[in-house]
């Protein structure tokens, strides 16, 4: 994938020069840090608020989804991004096919938003699997056809500007003017 050109005004400093550099290791063992915290802060938060009235099932199921999201974060990792990519539109076309499921689905609380999992194991929202799929889909497409993007919103502001020309010498040489 090509990459574009950055645009800075204050001369390149090199690595040693930078006094806040980090490098990229570093900086994602820092993330994995704080996503892991805000994820036993969450669980933590979740026990204390549902304990009394539920137990443990909404807690089993939050660890349940959160080793899910861990196992599925590890492995896109792993296999890299760049790999999942061209798969995107695919994937798109999949979340639009359970949102339209979706709409089948059972009705809750005046919505139909979820899908049932098979074997009360729970339920998926499918709106939230959209953003994603459409994070990706741009992720691709834009990269891959942005030069001509480029030229069609060039051609369409040459347009307008014709467009508004005209419609200002139309107001001009108008038999309403004053």
């Amino acid at each position: 994938m090509r990459r574009l050109p950055s645009i800075s005004l204050s001369p390149k400093k090199s690595a040693s020069e930078e006094t806040n550099y980090k490098p990229p290791i570093e900086l994602g063992i820092v993330l994995i840090f704080i996503v892991m915290a805000l994820i036993i802060f969450g669980i933590i938060m979740l026990y204390s608020t549902t304990a009394n009235a539920y137990g443990l099932s909404l807690l089993t199921k939050q660890l349940m989804w959160t080793i899910v999201g861990i196992v599925l974060a590890t492995l896109i990792n792993i296999v890299g991004y760049n790999a999942i990519i061209p798969f995107s539109k695919y994937i798109l076309v999949l979340t639009w096919c359970l949102l339209v499921i979706a709409r089948f689905c059972r009705e809750v609380n005046g919505a139909y938003r979820w899908i049932p999992l098979p074997g009360g194991v729970g339920n998926i929202q499918p709106s939230e699997l959209a953003k994603i799929a459409i994070i990706m889909f741009l992720a691709y497409y834009i990269p891959k056809n942005q030069r001509k993007m480029k030229k069609e919103i060039t051609a369409k502001q040459i347009d307008m500007n014709n467009r508004k020309q005209q419609y200002l010498y139309k107001i001009q040489h108008s038999a309403f003017l004053w």
